[in-house]
């Protein structure tokens, strides 16, 4: 039975895949501390450049509380509190309506301001967005 599956066109091909597949392994393994360093600096620096922010809402805080980011830059707020909240600024320029458990909201601001801003139904969470 054994012969039936292992034809020697099927052990030719085993035996040069196996070898290929350990030096492919080999050789992506050579130097992949390195190009992990280097992703990982790539990745640090694309994510210093990058143009969404995010705001997680959790324990019944804002984190961060403050954020200074750009116009026309976008910010993102995820709810993993087990509360709804609502992302309210206090001078009225933008708010989120209610944010469900597990839901997000997501804004963009067209003009340059520091705006507080809070909860609706939890007015003890503040906190600030400087937009430049």
């Amino acid at each position: 039975m054994l012969a039936n599956v292992l034809r020697p066109r099927h052990v030719l091909m085993l035996a040069f895949a196996m070898p290929c597949s350990f030096l492919l392994a080999c050789q992506m393994n050579k130097g992949g501390d390195a190009a992990q360093r280097q992703s990982s600096s790539t990745g640090a620096s694309i994510a210093a450049r990058s143009s969404q922010h995010e705001v997680v809402i959790r324990e019944m805080k804002y984190q961060p509380a403050d954020l200074t980011l750009h116009v026309g830059e976008t910010v993102v707020w995820k709810n993993e509190d087990i509360f709804p909240h609502t992302v309210s600024a206090t001078d009225q320029s933008f708010d989120s309506g209610t944010i469900p458990p597990g839901a997000s909201w997501t804004y963009v601001p067209k003009t340059a301001g520091v705006h507080a801003y809070t909860c609706k139904p939890h007015p003890n969470m503040k906190a600030k967005l400087v937009i430049e």
